[in-house]
């Protein structure tokens, strides 16, 4: 078993064979979708605030 924390959150990973390697996706699959789920708020916010002739506040603190 391989314990990490990625971006606050512990991830715990076990795979000594080829179950083990859908357990492992099973056990990182919800934090993959949260931090993609992240990713394309970011993205979307940055490319409204780009096109907008007043950019928003919000977005200085995505692009950081």
């Amino acid at each position: 078993m391989i314990e990490r924390e990625a971006a606050g959150h512990p991830v715990r990973l076990s795979a000594t064979s080829s179950e083990g390697s859908e357990d492992a996706w099973t056990e990182l699959r919800p934090y993959l979708e949260a931090q993609t789920e992240s990713i394309i708020y970011a993205i979307q916010s940055v490319l409204s605030g780009v096109g907008s002739p007043t950019p928003p506040p919000t977005l200085n603190q995505n692009l950081m």
